[in-house]
């Protein structure tokens, strides 16, 4: 029986699962031996980093800096004691 990948692509089992489980096998394993191995943790966390870098570093759009700013000024407000919480 075939499996799907993250892509939605069909993908044998065969010798690639076989290999895959032998490697799997000898690495050791975080957590008590489920999850990924501490090799392939690093090597996702790498890459998401590299991938999400740009976003990461875009400044923030000043459409969410003022609701950030509303927000917080609604908070002091309700701490101050200047609204009625059920309205």
């Amino acid at each position: 029986m075939a499996s799907k990948d993250l892509h939605g692509q069909n993908n044998g089992e065969g010798k690639q699962a076989d290999m895959a489980k032998d490697s799997a096998a000898a690495k050791p394993r975080v957590g008590g031996g489920r999850g990924l191995d501490a090799r392939s943790q690093e090597a996702i966390g790498r890459s998401l980093k590299a991938h999400y870098e740009d976003l990461v570093r875009a400044p923030v759009p000043d459409k969410f800096l003022e609701m950030l700013d509303r927000l917080e000024a609604t908070e002091q407000f309700k701490l101050q004691g200047g609204a009625d919480e059920s309205g």
